[in-house]
C-alpha cells in the first residue's frame, strides 16, 4: 500500500474535526450540575444577567447606600413620624420666589415660612433679638398717653434693657425717650433713656404728665 497523498491527509483531518465538533455539540450537561464550584470568581458579567433578574430578596439587608441609589427617582415619603428639619421646606418656598410651596412642603396647609418668627408690618427687628420696634420715634406725648397708644396697637413701651437694644441697632444719637418704668415717690414719674454720639447711655426720670418722644415695641412671633 502506498503512502497517503497530501490531499488524503487533508481530507482525513477535516473528517476528524467534523466528527469531533459534532460529538462536542451533542454533549449535554446534567440538570443542576453547574454550581458555585464550577463558576470562576468574577466570571459572570452584567451582560450575562437577565433584565430584572436580581430582586430585593436577593440583596443583603442594609447593603445598599446612597451611592447605589439615584435619589431623584424616589417619590415623596408617604408618612413620617416627624420631619428632620422644617428648614428644607422653607428653602423650597423661597426658591420658588413666591409665598406658595408645593403641597409636599406644607405644614398644616401653610408654607413653612409662615412659621418663621417675624415682626408686624411697620416694625423693625433688632438684630440678634426678638424685639420689634418703631424705627422712627413717635411724637412727644405724656407717659400715660404713650402707654395707651402702644397698648391700643397691641404693643408696649420698652423696658430700659429693651430700649438699650433698640438704641444699639439705631446708633447714635437718641434723645430721651419713655421706658415702661414708673415711680411713685415723691411724685408720679417714669423712667427715660437717651444715647449720645459716643453711644453712652443716660438714664433720667420725669413726671408722667410731661411730654417726651417714645417708641412702641413687641416680640417677634410666627
Amino acid at each position: 500500500m502506498g503512502k497517503p497523498t497530501p490531499a488524503t491527509i487533508v481530507a482525513l483531518v477535516a473528517l476528524f474535526v467534523s466528527l469531533g465538533g459534532t460529538t462536542y455539540a451533542a454533549i449535554k450537561l446534567p440538570a443542576n450540575s453547574v454550581g458555585t464550584k464550577q463558576i470562576r470568581d468574577g466570571a459572570v458579567a452584567n451582560r450575562d444577567l437577565h433584565a430584572q433578574a436580581v430582586t430585593g430578596s436577593k440583596v443583603a439587608d442594609n447593603s445598599l447606600t446612597g451611592a447605589q441609589i439615584n435619589s431623584s427617582t424616589l417619590g415623596t415619603v408617604p408618612m413620617a413620624t416627624r420631619a428632620t428639619s422644617a428648614d428644607h421646606a422653607a428653602d423650597a418656598a423661597h426658591a420658588d420666589n413666591s409665598d406658595h410651596a408645593k403641597t409636599s412642603d406644607l405644614l398644616a396647609g401653610s408654607p413653612a415660612s409662615t412659621y418663621l418668627v417675624h415682626c408686624p408690618t411697620g416694625l423693625h427687628r433688632a438684630p440678634k433679638t426678638d424685639i420689634c420696634f418703631d424705627f422712627t420715634e413717635r411724637a412727644a406725648a405724656t407717659w400715660t398717653d404713650a402707654l395707651k397708644t402702644c397698648v391700643a396697637a397691641g404693643l408696649r413701651l420698652p423696658d430700659p434693657g429693651e430700649l438699650a437694644q433698640v438704641f444699639d441697632d439705631l446708633g447714635a444719637f437718641q434723645d430721651f425717650q419713655w421706658t415702661s418704668s414708673q415711680f411713685f415717690a415723691p411724685n408720679a414719674a417714669a423712667g427715660m433713656m437717651s444715647q449720645d454720639s459716643s453711644r453712652n447711655i443716660s438714664l433720667n426720670a420725669d413726671l408722667v404728665t410731661r411730654a417726651h418722644p417714645y417708641r412702641c415695641i413687641t416680640t417677634a412671633s410666627d
